[in-house]
């Protein structure tokens, strides 16, 4: 079934961040998560795994509060992709893809592999490959999980413009291929209004949610990206 439902939620530390979020999910989307710096997505991304608890409201997996999931069940739920990959240790790939997973499952692995096309590196060593390469690797490490939800935090930060939509364009077709949800925090608007298939969208303290048509709609992204860029220029 894998349903996720938020109920009444509020995020933040001491003071809510994200208030009176309410919503259901179910597995096989693509969901890029936006909004200004400081709105929130971390700590929306922090809750979701787990790290930080709830304010008010509940989280639900499979009608089952996550206040009754150990932390070793909730990282069955959902595991994450970072941005900032800290120090990568001096070993190779294969063995990078490994850590941190249980999942022994070889059929899977070489599903991975082929998914991403990164059969080529799995013998070369983890510092001596392309970010782009290295991210491909980290989301291949995610993937090992298997988990029903996965978060990506900015995984096009470090890359240049024909990167940026590689990666968008490989999320999309591995949610496609493996049934899973992707929850993509982004800075990179456009690509997120052309090839997700929702919109998370925080703004004052309220997560807008719906289809990239619907908050277009209410929202002139690309309006106010135009205009920026012309005010720049």
């Amino acid at each position: 079934m894998n349903d996720l439902r938020f109920e009444n939620l509020h995020m933040g530390y001491v003071e809510t961040l994200i208030g009176d979020v309410n919503l259901e999910l179910s597995t096989g989307k693509l969901i890029a998560l936006i909004g200004d710096n400081g709105s929130g997505k971390s700590t929306l991304m922090k809750t979701l795994l787990g790290l930080i608890k709830p304010l008010r409201g509940d989280i639900f997996f499979n009608q089952k509060n996550i206040q009754e999931f150990s932390a070793k069940e909730w990282s069955g739920v959902f595991s994450a992709v970072f941005s900032r990959l800290g120090q990568i240790p001096e070993i190779r790939v294969r063995e990078l893809i490994d850590i941190g997973s249980n999942n022994k499952n070889s059929e899977l692995k070489n599903d991975i592999v082929n998914w991403l096309n990164i059969a080529d590196l799995l013998h070369e060593f983890a510092t001596q490959i392309s970010d782009g390469q290295l991210q491909k690797v980290m989301i291949a490490r995610a993937l090992m999980q298997d988990t029903p939800f996965v978060i990506f935090d900015e995984p096009t930060a470090h890359l240049d413009y024909k990167n940026k939509s590689i990666v968008f364009d490989l999320l999309r077709n591995l949610v496609k291929v493996s049934g899973k949800t992707f929850i993509v925090i982004t800075h990179e608007i456009l690509h997120a209004l052309h090839l997700s298939d929702e919109i998370w969208y925080i703004h004052n303290r309220k997560l807008y949610h719906g289809t990239p048509e619907s908050l277009e709609n209410r929202f002139s992204f690309e309006k106010e990206i135009l205009k920026f860029t012309h005010d720049r220029s």
